[in-house]
C-alpha cells in the first residue's frame, strides 16, 4: 500500500531538514519581507495528483524529491528526512512543508484582515488575492525567532505546464524538489543569487530560478556588492559532513579494499554509495587483482543530482616509509552536453594484470559540483560462471528447465580430481529467462546431488 516512505540521509546529524508531505498547521506565521501576518495556517498533505491520499505515484515521487533535496544538501552536516524530528529548536530542526491545499487568515501591514479560503497558496498580496508563488520561506528564520517553517506549494506547481522560461522540459519531482532546497536556503540566510538568475544553458542557481529545468547547483554571487559564498555560509552554519572514505594524498595507507562480492549468475561486482563533499574530496579504493581479467568500473549520480564526477584508475606502487604511491593510468570525464543532466556519472572498461590498483571519484572541480555517487565495479561475464570455491566436482551436468524446453548444457570442467574443486564456465541460451531455472547435478563417488540455483543460492538435496 502506498504512503509516506521514511527516508533519511544522515541518521544521527544534530540538525535536521523534515520534508512534511503528511501536512501542517501553524498559529502563527510572518511574511516578514512585507510585514503581513499569517494565523491558522493549514497546509494540507502532498497532493499532486489531485485526489486524495499519497498514491503509488505520488510516493515514486517523494522518493525522487528526497534524493534531489538529500543531495544538494549532501555537502553538509544536516540529515534531509520524511522522519519528524523530536525538535524544531533553533538550529536543530527545519520544517519544509510540502503542501497541497491551504488556507489561512491574512492580517496585512495596513491592519486589513483577509480569509484566504482554501486555495493552493495562502501567500496574498495586500487585497487578499493569491500570489503566484512556487514556495515562501522567511529569510534567517531557522536563527531567529520566527517560526523554523517554510513552504514549498507543490499542488499549484503540478498545475503548472512543463515548459520553462528557457523552452526546455521540466521534471514535476525537480522543480518541487528545487523549491524546497530554495526556500530552505532562506532560512539558513541565503538571499536570491540575482533577480532569479536562471544561470546557464544547463545549469542554475538553486538560490536563483528554482522552477528551471535545468540541472540546479549551489553557486557564489553577490547582493549589494557582498559576495556570496553559498557553500562556505551553509557550511558554517550546518557543519561540513564528515568525510566518508579516504582521501589518499599522502595517507593511502588507509584507503580500504573495493568490496567486491561473488555472484554465480554475473560473477563479481561490488557498489559502494558515497558523497563528493568538496572539490578537493577524493574518494579511493584499493583492488587487488590476482589474474587478468577485464573490469568495468561505472560511477553514477542522483536522476537529478548536482556531481560532475571524474572517474579515476590508478596504479599502486610501494612507496617510502610505509606509504604507497599512486600513478594515474585513466581518468575519465564526459563533457556535458546540452542535456543537463548528461555527462555527470563516468564509465570505464580496463584489462587490468595481477597487481594493485586504486579507483577513485572525485569532482570535476566547478563550484557547486558536489553530491552523492554510486560506484560499481564488475567483472563482466559471458555466461553463467561458477567459482571453483562454490562447487567441488569432477563431473558436473547443468540443466536448464524453462516452462517450454528442457536443454542440458555442455560444461567445460577444469579439476584436479574428485574433491579438489572445478572451474566451469556455462554458455546457457534461454529464450525466456524470466521462466527458467537452472539444476547442476554433480557426481562425486558415486553419489549424485541435485543443486537449484535460486537467486544466486544454491539448494542441495541428496
Amino acid at each position: 500500500m502506498a504512503g509516506i516512505p521514511q527516508l533519511s540521509s544522515l541518521p544521527g546529524a544534530s540538525q535536521t531538514i523534515f520534508l512534511d508531505f503528511d501536512g501542517d498547521t501553524q498559529p502563527v506565521w510572518h511574511r516578514t519581507d512585507s510585514g503581513q501576518t499569517y494565523t491558522n495556517v493549514v497546509a494540507g498533505e502532498f497532493n499532486i495528483d489531485g485526489t486524495p491520499g499519497i498514491s503509488s505515484t505520488e510516493e515514486a515521487a517523494i522518493r525522487a524529491i528526497w534524493e534531489t533535496v538529500a543531495d544538494d544538501y549532501s555537502p553538509f552536516n544536516v540529515n534531509v528526512t520524511t522522519v519528524a524530528p523530536t525538535s524544531f529548536a533553533d538550529r536543530v530542526g527545519l520544517r519544509v512543508v510540502m503542501s497541497g491545499d491551504t488556507s489561512a487568515t491574512l492580517k496585512t501591514s495596513g491592519g486589513a484582515t483577509f480569509n484566504t479560503g482554501i486555495r493552493p497558496v495562502f501567500i496574498s498580496n495586500d487585497q487578499g488575492a493569491m500570489v503566484d508563488t512556487s514556495g515562501y520561506a522567511a529569510l534567517n528564520s531557522y536563527t531567529n525567532s520566527e517560526p523554523n517553517v517554510v513552504y514549498v506549494f507543490a499542488k499549484y506547481m503540478s498545475t503548472w505546464n512543463t515548459i520553462d522560461s528557457e523552452g526546455r522540459f521540466r521534471d514535476l519531482r525537480a522543480i518541487i524538489a528545487n523549491t524546497a532546497s530554495h526556500e530552505a536556503g532562506h532560512a539558513f540566510g541565503l538571499e536570491h543569487h540575482g533577480n532569479y538568475d536562471v544561470g546557464t544553458s544547463i545549469t542554475t542557481p538553486i538560490m536563483g530560478s528554482n522552477t528551471q529545468g535545468d540541472r540546479t547547483i549551489w553557486s557564489s554571487y553577490t547582493v549589494d556588492s557582498i559576495p556570496v559564498d553559498s557553500i562556505a555560509r551553509l557550511t558554517s552554519l550546518l557543519g561540513a559532513r564528515p568525510d566518508d572514505y579516504a582521501n589518499g594524498i599522502g595517507i593511502f595507507s588507509s584507503a580500504g579494499e573495493f568490496p567486491l562480492n561473488y555472484s554465480v549468475i554475473s560473477g563479481w561486482k561490488g557498489t559502494v554509495k558515497g558523497v563528493i563533499g568538496t572539490t578537493l574530496d577524493v574518494d579511493l579504493f584499493r583492488l587487488t587483482t590476482t589474474t587478468t581479467n577485464t573490469y568495468q568500473f561505472t560511477v553514477t549520480v542522483p536522476q537529478f543530482g548536482n556531481l560532475d564526477s571524474q572517474l579515476v584508475l590508478y596504479s599502486i606502487r610501494p612507496g617510502t616509509f610505509g606509504f604507497d604511491t599512486l600513478s594515474q593510468v585513466s581518468l575519465v570525464d564526459p563533457a556535458i552536453s546540452t542535456s543537463p543532466f548528461s555527462g555527470l556519472g563516468a564509465s570505464l572498461s580496463a584489462t587490468l594484470p595481477a597487481g594493485k590498483w586504486a579507483v577513485g571519484v572525485r569532482s570535476h572541480g566547478g563550484y557547486g559540483d558536489l553530491g552523492n555517487y554510486t560506484l560499481t565495479v564488475s567483472i563482466p561475464s559471458s555466461g553463467l560462471a561458477i567459482d571453483p570455491s562454490v562447487l567441488a566436482a569432477s563431473n558436473v551436468m547443468v540443466t536448464l528447465v524453462s516452462t517450454t524446453t528442457t536443454t542440458t548444457s555442455n560444461t567445460t570442467t577444469k579439476s584436479g580430481g574428485a574433491g579438489s574443486g572445478a572451474e566451469l564456465l556455462l554458455n546457457i541460451v534461454q529464450s525466456d529467462a524470466a521462466k527458467s531455472a537452472v539444476f547442476i547435478t554433480e557426481t562425486k563417488n558415486d553419489k549424485r546431488s541435485r543443486h537449484e540455483l535460486v537467486d544466486d543460492v544454491f539448494a542441495k538435496w541428496p
